[in-house]
């Protein structure tokens, strides 16, 4: 009984593989490529697999009961892998992160210049937000070097 059940269930599972119909692939006296259904009788034909998948939903329509879990939340997006996102959401990841590649590259090209100027002038002065020119201590130049050290190892990755 057992195995008339097992039997039964599996017969039942394989049946859409079953079901499944073959494409013919073939050239035809002409010399043109021929795609059916049904094997040709008169030429020689390779069976072509096709698999069949669900259609991408690529639409940024957000249809009412379709997925409530999105939201314009930045956390939201977050949470979801890149292949989750809709192409609005993937361009405005990519515009936020040329901007702060583009803002990363100002602030290390600015972090260089400090330091090379830094190190290249034996006096280094800098004026205050009233306009006073006041010149830095040795140890003050070299705690300033070392920060714009830090800076460029951070920015310049």
């Amino acid at each position: 009984m057992q195995i008339n059940k097992l039997l039964t269930i599996s017969l039942l599972a394989l049946t859409p593989i079953l079901a499944q119909g073959a494409i013919y692939k073939w050239v035809d006296e002409d010399g043109n490529v021929q795609y059916s259904a049904e094997k040709p009788q008169n030429a020689d034909a390779e069976k072509i697999r096709v698999t069949t998948q669900p259609p991408v939903d690529r639409s940024t329509y957000n249809r009412p009961g379709k997925d409530d879990a999105k939201t314009d939340d930045s956390s939201a997006a977050e949470a979801k892998g890149d292949k989750d996102k809709t192409p609005a959401e993937k361009r405005k990841d990519a515009a936020k992160k040329a901007e702060s590649d583009k803002l990363k590259k100002e602030m290390c090209d600015e972090a260089r210049q400090t330091l090379a100027t830094i190190e290249n002038n034996a006096r280094v002065r800098i004026e205050d937000s009233q306009g006073n020119v006041n010149y830095l201590s040795e140890a003050e130049v070299a705690a300033r070097k070392k920060s714009e050290q830090e800076r460029v190892n951070k920015y310049c990755k």
